[in-house]
């Protein structure tokens, strides 16, 4: 085992470490780190103890080395790095923490009060974990429904104030690592702050939202047809000014995100791939209703904002701001721009929502079931064959 333990001894012994330096070491979290070298800074605490396993003998120790080897003081096998395929679990994540101090010594390496640690697997290379290769958040239940049922292997990880579900997709032999979550409710705001903590934590390749969106024309984009962002901003952004009649106009100022890298090329070729569209909508007939529309992928602008629109005239406003917008949502923006400005990690950005409506006064939820599978399906399709793993 590998556990972060305090024993309370002379100040002074970890002044060779940074807090960063200390936190990619243990896997503690940045800001925790700085909390416990400020607390060493007033003489509070000291060495940090480390209780390891032998995978040799199986003997239990401790040690103060944070880096270098180690030699078990049963059998004298070296352990060459710590955090490596030596070390079969940690528990490195702080949720809370509260130290105390204390004057008085301690004879036995002690575990400081409400210090609560997440447990982490290792993998046989010595790898923190296994490798995330895609996650998929959504804003609603039943956008992630279809994500849920198609994974296997699937493990619940609960992490603040999120519930996160990890498990596996395969297809033609290819097999992906998923993690997938939902935000606390709708917006751009709550799906920035899942994004930060989905980055933070599980670092993954990829990440992708599926769910449902609007279009912007009923004689180009179907019910179910899946939407994806070429370049996405928020449509809510600028300048609020009165007309002469009494009327408002609002100059949009949108800052405006791509999709990354050769990102767009790949979905251009998944575009093209009209069996798998087909097989889709004929998989879903036998399961509900579904419109008799030709199932398709389109890529182009989309905006986002913070409403739930039923308005064709606010609707015309927003193409205004780019005349070639396929759709828009009220989550994607808040996605892209946390992933860009992420400062754990930056993955690589997609989504696709399906159509359930054209932002007009005729919604309904009749192919909301349709749309989340159609969503759901595309991504990990296309997560599956189509991207680097």
């Amino acid at each position: 085992m590998f556990n972060v333990w305090i024993k309370h001894m002379p100040q002074g012994q970890l002044e060779r470490l940074t807090p960063l330096a200390f936190s990619k070491d243990s896997g503690i979290r940045l800001e925790d780190a700085k909390l416990f070298f400020s607390h060493l800074a007033k003489g509070e605490l000291a060495t940090l103890f480390i209780g390891m396993r032998c995978s040799e003998c199986n003997e239990h120790f401790t040690t103060n080395a944070v880096e270098g080897s180690v030699d078990c003081p049963a059998c004298g096998a070296s352990i060459q790095e710590i955090e490596t395929k030596n070390i079969n679990n940690v528990y490195y994540q702080v949720e809370k923490t509260d130290f105390i101090a204390t004057s008085q010594p301690i004879n036995e390496v002690s575990l400081i009060h409400d210090l609560v640690l997440r447990k982490k697997e290792h993998s046989h290379e010595g790898e923190q974990d296994k490798m995330i290769d895609i996650a998929i958040i959504a804003a609603l239940d039943e956008e992630l429904a279809p994500i849920l049922s198609a994974m296997d292997n699937r493990k619940e990880d609960e992490y603040g104030t999120y519930r996160f579900t990890l498990g596996t997709y395969s297809h033609n032999g290819e097999t992906i690592n998923i993690v997938a979550g939902k935000a606390h409710r709708m917006g751009m705001l709550a799906t920035a702050m899942l994004t930060n903590e989905v980055c933070r934590r599980y670092k993954p390749r990829y990440l992708a939202m599926t769910g449902i969106a609007a279009a912007t024309d009923k004689a180009k984009y179907c019910y179910g047809d899946i939407l994806v962002p070429e370049i996405i901003w928020d449509y809510g952004v600028g300048k609020i000014s009165e007309t002469s009649d009494g009327y408002y106009i609002l100059h949009g100022e949108p800052y405006q995100i791509p999709l990354q890298n050769n990102m767009k090329s790949k979905i251009d070729q998944f575009k093209r791939n009209y069996a798998f569209f087909a097989e889709i909508k004929h998989k879903l007939e036998v399961s509900g209703l579904v419109p008799n529309s030709e199932l398709k992928l389109h890529i182009g602008p989309m905006a986002s904002g913070s409403a739930v629109i039923s308005n064709k005239n606010y609707v015309a406003d927003i193409v205004g701001q780019q005349r070639k917008l396929i759709g828009f949502d009220m989550e994607l923006y808040g996605m892209f721009y946390a992933a860009e400005h992420n400062t754990d990690h930056n993955p690589i950005c997609f989504a696709m929502k399906s159509v359930v409506d054209y932002g007009d006064t005729e919604k309904s939820d009749s192919y909301h079931k349709y749309a989340c599978n159609t969503s759901a399906a595309s991504i990990l399709h296309f997560a599956c064959t189509y991207l680097d793993q």
